[in-house]
């Protein structure tokens, strides 16, 4: 409902958008048409969530990140954010992505199905499926060296989720306790 949804000023959610309760749309945030927002998600300064992107509870979208749609480049599947993630500012996830229950990313990543995606919590290097990020991991931007000799973007999932790295990710919480 309208009343349990903190939208400031400036900030957009078109009709056909599906907001739900407890969620804080910041100044400059736009959701687009048939998108879902679940509960007590916050869309930071600038962001922008594509037609029919779907978002999880509990979820933090930085500033400036941008969410793709099934419209805008025309996809078969929607972008998902399952619950308690943490997308860091500048990333841009795309094309039919999913970002696992509880992964945490770092500031400018890029996730699509065209960006590999290394797993390296296990001390050796293992391709994981374009465009996911597996459950209570931590990922970062990387770059490796393609046969040309060429340097291409990666990502890389560094280690998984601990409790001081949640801690340091949980913004919504501190912000929403009157402590």
């Amino acid at each position: 409902t309208k009343e349990k949804i903190r939208a400031l000023q400036f900030s957009f959610a078109r009709t056909g958008a599906c907001i739900s309760s407890g969620v804080v749309l910041m100044p400059f945030s736009f959701v687009n048409i048939g998108a879902y927002v679940g509960e007590r998600t916050m869309i930071d300064t600038g962001a922008s969530i594509g037609s029919g992107a779907q978002i999880g509870k509990n979820v933090h979208i930085s500033g400036k990140v941008s969410i793709g749609g099934v419209l805008e480049p025309r996809q078969s599947k929607p972008v998902i954010i399952e619950d308690n993630c943490f997308i860091g500012a500048l990333s841009s996830i795309a094309e039919g992505a999913r970002i696992g229950e509880g992964a945490r990313l770092a500031v400018g990543s890029v996730v699509n199905s065209g960006i590999r995606i290394f797993d390296v919590r296990r001390g050796t290097k293992e391709e994981l499926a374009r465009g996911y990020i597996p459950p209570r991991s931590v990922a970062v931007p990387g770059m490796y060296q393609g046969d040309e000799s060429l340097f291409y973007s990666c990502m890389i999932v560094k280690k998984d989720l601990t409790s001081a790295t949640k801690k340091k990710t949980s913004v919504n919480t501190r912000l929403r306790n009157k402590k």
